[in-house]
């Protein structure tokens, strides 16, 4: 991916924009990211963000970065910190947040997975999908809202646009801003 010049989260008016072209710096972590803002960075749209390829300035390591605003951000959700402390093979890791000074815009830098969203990777499998396969997409996913749930959370936007192909062809459950408290959802 290659990188344009500095862009900016912001309008004219000073509001979020997701339009911008460029690349962004966000420290996360104690790490420096490059987002490229510019139309070959962009990897999904939705109605809550975009999601675009990020580089760590001192590997060249590609991530993905979800910018969201902080307008349409739920605030019922699990902490940013329980978020990142998620490790299991089978979730998008989260390597942490930026946030705006102005607190307009959120920045989520995760883990790329390559291989998309698993819907569009099973909609491409003209011949159907592989039984053995199908096993073992299932069983990550299972282990991964298992894992989730053990730490007093639960994943709330299970929908096909959250579950990722990694490199390898793994699936993964994307967290970002959809992991609530377990003990929420019993009211609900």
């Amino acid at each position: 991916v290659a990188f344009g010049e500095m862009g900016s989260f912001f309008d004219d008016d000073g509001g979020p924009t997701f339009a911008s072209a460029g690349v962004r710096e966000v420290s996360v972590s104690g790490r420096r990211f490059l987002v490229d803002l510019s139309s070959l960075g962009l990897l999904h749209y939705s109605s809550t963000g975009e999601v675009r390829i990020a580089q760590d300035a001192a590997s060249g390591c590609q991530f993905a970065a979800k910018l969201v605003s902080c307008e349409s951000a739920d605030t019922s959700h699990a902490s940013e910190e329980e978020e990142i402390s998620l490790r299991h093979p089978a979730v998008v890791e989260t390597i942490g947040v930026w946030q705006s000074d102005d607190a307009l815009l959120r920045v989520y830098v995760t883990e790329l997975c390559t291989g998309g969203e698993l819907l569009d990777a099973l909609i491409d499998c003209e011949n159907g999908v592989d039984e053995q396969l199908t096993k073992c997409h299932i069983r990550r996913a299972v282990s991964a809202l298992s894992y989730i749930y053990a730490r007093g959370l639960a994943h709330t936007h299970l929908r096909p646009c959250k579950v990722l192909v990694d490199a390898a062809g793994c699936v993964k459950l994307s967290v970002v801003g959809c992991l609530g408290r377990a003990t929420d959802l019993s009211t609900a």
